[in-house]
């Protein structure tokens, strides 16, 4: 299977060094303390004073960002990344999976879906793989057959529209700032909904720049940066952090 950073190198994208730390234990499964020099450095500054951390706790990646630090575009390229690899092999016959983009608006929702739709469209390979798109979604037909579809969701419909969905992954963009139609947070009730839909051998990412001192995000931060063993509402839970993260009081 090809790694992240492998799949980075194939659609010609150059990350920074935090982020290929950040990329490679996240994503890779790398262990912090197999790194070295600078990188070991950045390990703690990202993920806290921890030596290795349990598979399970990579199955949700929760990312507490400052603004501009790439944290959507990263997020969307997983996304991308693990439709294309993610083992398919569980579905019934017939049987479609999806991966999908969650944000507090849509106008975030699409910006994060045209990251990795353009890393489809400047790919020669990938872009062979494209089968349908419109403003809210991109459909690719995998080499082994199997159809993906890429779908930008509001917050307001995060969780009752994935009912019955197989996902292989789902990004929940600017998590902090969720609130459904009637202005109620909803960051709790998104997570439950999706997080046992994702398949085996995908992830759920959910980054944001931070806000209050309130919030699953928060309750994240604060019980589980650098213990990522913690069970956290019965989640193992793997936090980063990138750049500064200032959480304000609510």
């Amino acid at each position: 299977m090809v790694s992240f950073i492998e799949f980075c190198e194939l659609i010609g994208v150059e990350l920074t060094t935090a982020q290929s730390v950040f990329a490679r234990v996240a994503f890779d499964g790398a262990e912090p303390r197999d790194l070295k020099g600078q990188e070991r450095e950045l390990a703690v500054q990202i993920f806290g004073r921890v030596d290795t951390i349990p598979p399970i706790a990579r199955l949700v990646v929760a990312v507490a960002a400052g603004a501009r630090s790439g944290k959507s575009y990263l997020g969307a390229l997983r996304l991308l990344h693990l439709a294309l690899v993610t083992p398919l092999t569980t579905l019934a016959p017939g049987e479609q999976a999806a991966a999908i983009i969650v944000a507090p608006d849509m106008r975030l929702a699409r910006q994060a879906l045209r990251f990795a739709l353009g890393a489809v469209e400047r790919t020669p390979d990938l872009r062979r793989l494209l089968r349908a798109q419109t403003a809210d979604s991109f459909t690719i037909e995998r080499r082994d057959q199997h159809i993906v579809t890429v779908e930008a969701l509001p917050a307001t419909r995060g969780g009752a529209a994935v009912r019955g969905r197989s996902l292989v992954s789902a990004l929940l963009d600017e998590f902090a700032f969720f609130r459904d139609e009637s202005a109620v947070v909803n960051d709790a009730q998104t997570h439950d909904a999706i997080s046992p839909r994702v398949v085996r051998g995908g992830q759920l990412l959910e980054v944001s720049t931070t806000w209050a001192e309130a919030g699953l995000l928060y309750k994240f931060w604060s019980e589980q940066f650098g213990k990522p063993s913690t069970l956290t509402r019965n989640d193992p839970i793997l936090l980063a952090r990138i750049g500064p993260v200032p959480f304000q009081e609510a």
